[in-house]
């Protein structure tokens, strides 16, 4: 863990946009997880950089993706490894960028929230929503 920290805050630039994903309560390795977030974290507080936090339904929310299925009146929601496909489908269709790892595509989402941050501008109103909820706008 400490090792992964060390080797992230070496690309880390004064002015960088840095968002972070909220914390996985659903995962398998929370104590991990847990952990990670938590240095990640320290670290910046240490080294004054600030930093944003972006619900886990905010970063799928930034390429319109709801997390349900279907038709008004007969929706279903999407779980597990479905709920994965279908963002980095929805990934794919806003940005082109394709991974097998749904872990990398979130990472991916959460550097074009940024991205849009530092640049002022977005393409849907959804994504406005989500930089504006994050007080990225």
């Amino acid at each position: 863990m400490t090792s992964l920290i060390y080797d992230l805050m070496l690309h880390i630039q004064k002015d960088d946009v840095i968002c972070i994903e909220g914390f996985p309560f659903a995962t398998q390795k929370a104590m991990f997880a847990g952990g990670i977030h938590h240095g990640i974290r320290n670290e910046l507080f240490k080294r004054g950089f600030k930093y944003y936090e972006v619900a886990p339904s905010a970063v799928k929310k930034f390429v319109n993706e709801t997390g349900w299925t279907g038709e008004p009146g007969n929706k279903r929601r999407l779980k597990g490894k479905e709920k994965k496909l279908a963002v980095m489908a929805a990934v794919k269709e806003h940005f082109g960028f394709e991974h097998p790892s749904d872990n990398v595509v979130d990472a991916y989402i959460m550097a074009r929230i940024a991205l849009a941050a530092k640049k002022g501008t977005v393409q849907h109103a959804y994504q406005a929503d989500v930089l504006t909820k994050v007080k990225l706008a």
